[in-house]
Order: structure tokens, then C-alpha cells, then sequence
């Protein structure tokens, strides 16, 4: 309650404070495209980002391997925050069973800025990367399942790499054995980032997920905004790691974390 508060009146006094921030200087992400006016996770929120001056578009894949008709395709990637449909579609189907044939059955009727005369469909990673060509930012790829398969792992980077956007991806997730398959089928040459999310509030747990992260080479660490605290940051920084912030939706609660020395903030808003 004590920490709440703290958190609070740093608030109010930030908003005496000038928060007009510049998005050329500091990074912003898009959380799930710009969905604070598009549903989440929507070829339309993900142009409606890279629209706009955000430094990096953030999205969530699942690898689903009975995906394509082919035997010899391979695994397919679904963006999906859940790992059903039910929390943006009217069905519930596991994500897992989606497939080439059907995925387009299923229109997204949830989310911010929904309309009701456009459809909104289940995108792919291939949809993902055709919006991202046209343009220069960052990619965010947050890998939703806990292990990703090595068979995956091979396929998810040698699209990346092929369609040229290797230097433009940071691969994150909660965890930690997607991102280390994921580093073993990556050279340091080929320019992927690896960022670490942190979910826990246990501080104990926080500070052994900042300690793996260091020891394991991410090259960012991620935690949520109330969660952070003037030594968890001094740690990451001391180790030479970016740290970044999610989710803040607030100008004046961003331009707080800009100020304390916070690299990267995740967001659904335009924040300037």
C-alpha cells in the first residue's frame, strides 16, 4: 500500500511538470499495433503504427505446426495474445488448431475501435512482415509459447532473415527457453536482439530474472512500469542492458520514466 501510494504521488507531482515528449528522441513501442484506435493485433493497427513516429511495432506470435495442408511447410505462426481465440474473436478456438484453410472464418469482434463495417481477420507473421517492408521500424516479436520448437526456431529466423529484417528484430518473451532455442539457432553476426519480459511482482524473482538476463545475453529488459525501482534499474544499466517499460499510457506517467533514465516504453497510445 505504502509503495502504491509513493507510486501515486510521484504521479500527481510529475503532472506539474512540462510532458511534452519528443518521439524522435526517445523510443516508443507500439503495444499490439496502435490499439488504443484499432483492435489489437490487426493488419489495421499495425498500419495505423507505422503511420506514426513510434520507434518499433510490438506483436505476439504462436507457433502452430499443423498449420499449412503440406507436410514439408513446416510450422506456421498465428499473432494472437491468448493462446485462444475467445478473448478477441465471438468462438473459442485454441489457437493450436488454427490452420491456413480456416483461420480467415474466424473475424476479430473485440478490441478498441472496432467497426462494424470493416472486418478484422486473424493475421499471420507473413501478414505482420508485409506491413513492416514498407517500413524502417524496429520489429518486437514477443514468442507466446513456452518452448518454442526447434523446427520453429529455424523457420521463424530464416523468414526473418530472408525478408531482410534480422538487424530490425528483437525476439522477447516471458520465457526463458523459447529465447535461449531461439539464441541457439542465431549467430551474434546475423543482428537479432533478445529481450527478457518480467511478469512476477515477487521482488526476490524480479532480481533473479534481471540476474538471468544479464548472464544470458538479452540485450533488453523488460519489466512492468510499477514494478520498477531506482536499484532494479541502477542493475540493468550497470550490466550494460537496455531497460524498458510497459504499459504506460499516460504522457505524463512516460515523460516520469523518461526522466529516471528508463531506454524504451511500450504503449497503446500516441503519447505526444
Amino acid at each position: 500500500m505504502r509503495k502504491r501510494l509513493k507510486r501515486l504521488l510521484r504521479k500527481i507531482k510529475s503532472r506539474g511538470r512540462d510532458a511534452a515528449i519528443d518521439p524522435d528522441r526517445y523510443h516508443f513501442t507500439a503495444h499490439r499495433g496502435l490499439s488504443a484506435m484499432y483492435p489489437e493485433n490487426t493488419v489495421q493497427a499495425f498500419r495505423a503504427a507505422a503511420q506514426e513516429r513510434f520507434r518499433a511495432i510490438e506483436t505476439d506470435i504462436w507457433e502452430v505446426r499443423d498449420f499449412y495442408e503440406s507436410d514439408d511447410a513446416g510450422p506456421g505462426f498465428v499473432i494472437m495474445h491468448n493462446g485462444d481465440t475467445s478473448g478477441m474473436c465471438d468462438v473459442k478456438v485454441p489457437v493450436g488448431q488454427l490452420t491456413s484453410a480456416i483461420i480467415s472464418d474466424y473475424l476479430i469482434t473485440k478490441g478498441k475501435g472496432n467497426r462494424s463495417d470493416t472486418d478484422y481477420t486473424i493475421p499471420t507473421l507473413e501478414d505482420f512482415l508485409d506491413i513492416m517492408k514498407e517500413s524502417d521500424k524496429e520489429l518486437i516479436i514477443e514468442i507466446k509459447d513456452p518452448d518454442i520448437s526447434h523446427e520453429g526456431a529455424i523457420k521463424l529466423v530464416r523468414l526473418l532473415t530472408d525478408e531482410g529484417f534480422a538487424k530490425r528484430t528483437v525476439f522477447g518473451s516471458f520465457y526463458k527457453q523459447s529465447l535461449l532455442t531461439l539464441q541457439a539457432v542465431t549467430d551474434e553476426s546475423d543482428g537479432f536482439r533478445f529481450q527478457k519480459f518480467i511478469g512476477t511482482r515477487d521482488r526476490a524473482r524480479i532480481s533473479q530474472e534481471i540476474d538471468w538476463s544479464i548472464n544470458n545475453g538479452m540485450d533488453i529488459v523488460s519489466i512492468k512500469g510499477s514494478l520498477l525501482t531506482k536499484k532494479l534499474l541502477g542493475a540493468i544499466k550497470a550490466a550494460g542492458l537496455q531497460t524498458e517499460v510497459w504499459v504506460v499510457n499516460d504522457r505524463y506517467e512516460a515523460a516520469d520514466f523518461l526522466k529516471r533514465g528508463v531506454d524504451r516504453i511500450t504503449t497503446n497510445e500516441l503519447l505526444w
